[in-house]
């Protein structure tokens, strides 16, 4: 059951068309879905997208709609028309010309529906996996500065009036802490907005740099190598099915791998097969992908089953991928949960030291 595309509401702008923007992968599925829902039921495209727009209750929507129409109208096909006000992937306009010159375009818009309705679910998978730790990891800095902002300086100011200067050591840290928070916040401040910029930043130097760095950190290897084997199968099946040439085919899914050393890989892969080589001898020489993708690419070569084999093996690692993010998150929680308790504790200690040192004065 998908979510029609006038109930989706569209924020931005597209092609320098104001009103429109690029759609998201969720509504670019749907989006497929309705289009390919309205040709196999024989509808003319131009009608049909003009029902899709007349429920629309979003301006913007009926915007991006309306625009489409008058384009169709005026003779243009689809996939120039998305190319044209950058509505959608390049992934999706390359294949929708494949399948406008071969008459497929309802068997693969239906497959990139599929495709970007995988693509959607993952990503919420990975939000909805980080958004529980980092409530938690916010909640427990929240709790430490409200500790040093409030209960510290209180302290401090209790053990000025009992005139007391012998003070445990982690009480000295936190009041030296407390101290220069703001000098801390400052540098925590600047630590993150330049851990911002290094992410968001496209020099070549320093995306090299960034992306080894990631690669060596074990869980986000296994998860992201996971997750491109999967996008990489889909789209290798996608485009074998429709027609297209295992070259081909390798060449237009390089767009798909964001990290630049993996990048690299795949480039020399491409240049194997262009030699001639087979895929699954190539995939095993430059062990990119897990083994048991290389092991299957062979068997799918030898037994001339390679686009069944990709689509199941799409699944597969999709599936895994969901898997281990569900065994990530299990995992963070009691790690965030001790690393909370032991920053709380702390500073609870460095309260309670001295107070117990304030009550035996007294008595």
């Amino acid at each position: 059951m998908h979510t029609p595309l006038a109930m989706i509401k569209i924020k931005g702008d597209a092609g320098g068309v104001k009103g429109i923007r690029k759609f998201t992968n969720e509504e670019t599925s749907v989006l497929f879905k309705q289009i390919h829902l309205i040709s196999s039921s024989g509808v003319n495209i131009i009608k049909g997208i003009e029902i899709i727009k007349s429920m629309s209750e979003d301006d913007k929507v009926f915007k991006t709609l309306d625009l489409l129409s008058k384009q169709i109208i005026q003779g243009e096909n689809l996939s120039d028309i998305f190319e044209k006000y950058n509505l959608i992937p390049s992934f999706a306009i390359y294949m929708m010309r494949v399948g406008e010159r071969s008459g497929k375009l309802d068997k693969i818009l239906l497959e990139l529906a599929d495709y970007y309705e995988n693509e959607a679910r993952i990503v919420k998978n990975i939000q909805q996996a980080l958004t529980y730790p980092l409530i938690l990891f916010i909640t427990s800095v929240l709790v430490a500065m409200m500790l040093a902002l409030k209960v510290i300086p209180n302290l401090i100011s209790i053990l000025h009036q009992l005139n007391i200067k012998e003070l445990p050591y982690i009480t000295k840290i936190i009041i030296s802490m407390s101290s220069n928070i703001d000098i801390l916040l400052i540098v925590l401040a600047n630590f993150l907005f330049t851990i911002v910029i290094l992410l968001k930043s496209k020099n070549p130097s320093i995306k090299k740099y960034l992306d080894s760095f990631l690669l060596k950190i074990p869980i986000y290897k296994t998860v992201e190598i996971k997750l491109l084997t999967s996008r990489i199968a889909k789209s290798l099946y996608i485009q074998i099915s429709s027609g297209i040439s295992i070259l081909d085919s390798l060449i237009l899914s390089e767009q798909l791998i964001k990290n630049y050393n993996i990048r690299l890989k795949y480039i020399k892969i491409i240049e194997e097969i262009k030699h001639g080589n087979s895929l699954g001898s190539t995939f095993k020489k430059y062990n990119l992908f897990p083994k048991i993708f290389t092991e299957l690419i062979s068997v799918g070569e030898e037994t001339g089953n390679l686009e069944d084999t990709l689509n199941k093996l799409s699944i597969y690692f999709e599936n895994d991928v969901e898997k281990r993010l569900i065994g990530i998150v299990k995992l963070m929680e009691p790690i965030l949960i001790i690393f909370i308790s032991i920053i709380i504790g702390v500073m609870v200690l460095a309260f309670l030291l001295p107070m117990f040192k304030i009550y035996n004065n007294l008595f």
